[in-house]
């Protein structure tokens, strides 16, 4: 978080663009923009600038938006509960399909399921959310009128973007999900348990599909941490009001503390994230033990 906290703090300054020219706009008085470089510490050496943001990081102050006066905080409290929302739904999404399609292409290795699927699932990563977003609302929208192609007032707005983010989620987790079953059957208990006479059902999705959740739930943390940071295009193509679409105004207009404020709080969620995970893959598999 440290690091994070400082490449944000220094890349943001070298980013071409004066912050004073986008709040008072380039014909403002030389007197105006001198006050306000004065009072936001602009003038100070870089430095000194930085060591007042770790102080005030340590204190819990993220500082407070250039443009709407606003607390950091209190703009990330408004709109981070709307990325996980639409990163929560499309991690739903991306679950439901690629477990249940993953577990029986393994077992189907080799016939025509399988290989559509491993099709599909290529189609699903090759295609970027910028693309794939359109193409859903140009059919779901505009065509079918099922569902609303923006916001998120409406009943079911908030299907489409979270079926962006998911289905490429979907194909990732498919193909993992894949690969981990087909090392677990052909293993020599999952031939053993065969062997004894249980059923497809128990030795498919009690014996061996517990064991291969490992590398699953690995990578569903590392994708979920993905979303919440990866939701800023389609947030922007459905004007879905999250922490994307705040980054993205931010960074347009140069306010420094609410990027920095959203930019750590994206990384924070990774490493809980990943820390979650790790525990709870010590609850799946036994022989993992945290050291």
């Amino acid at each position: 978080m440290f690091v994070v906290v400082t490449l944000v703090f220094f890349l943001l300054r070298l980013i071409p663009g004066d912050p004073i020219d986008f709040i008072l706009g380039e014909t403002a008085p030389q007197a105006d923009r001198l006050a306000l470089v004065t009072s936001q510490g602009f003038d100070e050496p870089l430095l000194k600038q930085y060591s007042h943001f770790l102080k005030d990081i340590f204190e819990g102050n993220l500082g407070q938006s250039y443009f709407t006066r606003k607390s950091v905080g209190d703009l990330i409290g408004e709109r981070y509960p709307q990325t996980v929302k639409l990163a929560l739904v499309a991690m739903v999404w991306a679950i439901l399909f690629s477990i249940p399609t993953g577990v029986f292409a393994s077992v189907l290795r080799g016939k025509f399921f399988d290989r559509l699927l491993l099709a599909l699932s290529l189609v699903g990563i090759s295609v970027p959310s910028f693309y794939l977003g359109p193409l859903l609302v140009l059919l779901f929208s505009i065509k079918l009128d099922w569902f609303p192609a923006s916001g998120q007032d409406l009943s079911g707005s908030i299907i489409l973007p979270s079926l962006t983010l998911g289905l490429a989620m979907a194909a990732i987790l498919t193909r993992m999900t894949r690969s981990s079953m087909l090392d677990i059957l052909n293993s020599d208990y999952v031939r053993t348990a065969r062997a004894k006479g249980l059923s497809f059902f128990k030795v498919v999705f009690k014996h061996a599909l517990g064991n291969a959740l490992v590398p699953i739930v690995s990578l569903i943390a590392l994708q979920f941490g993905t979303l919440l940071a990866g939701a800023i295009v389609t947030e922007k193509i459905f004007s879905w009001p999250g922490l994307g679409s705040l980054l993205l105004e931010s960074i347009g207009r140069r306010d420094y503390a609410v990027v920095q404020g959203c930019l750590m709080v994206i990384a924070l969620a990774y490493v809980v994230v990943n820390l979650l995970a790790d525990l709870v893959l010590t609850k799946i598999d036994p022989r993992i033990r945290l050291k």
